[in-house]
């Protein structure tokens, strides 16, 4: 990415400059944005530890993203 980069920056050729721009998008969307989230969220997460009991290896994230939940740790307490 970096030497497309570079030789956008001394490119005057406007056709060039548009086959280095194509190439760029292809790398970002190949090796870049799979790692970079579109829009983040602020997110507020409250858990009644009274009625539920949650793993230690848990930390929570952004809901819209994926990431391990260990649902099937989680343990729910009775009501009192």
């Amino acid at each position: 990415m970096d030497d497309l980069i570079h030789e956008l920056w001394t490119c005057v050729d406007q056709t060039r400059r548009v086959e280095i721009l194509k190439q760029m998008q292809v790398v970002e969307s190949e090796q870049c944005l799979w790692y970079m989230p579109m829009f983040a969220l602020r997110n507020i997460q409250v858990v009644n530890t009274a009625r539920v009991n949650l793993p230690a290896d848990l930390v929570l994230s952004n809901e819209w993203s994926n990431y391990e939940r260990y649902l099937d740790q989680w343990s729910l307490n009775p009501a009192e």
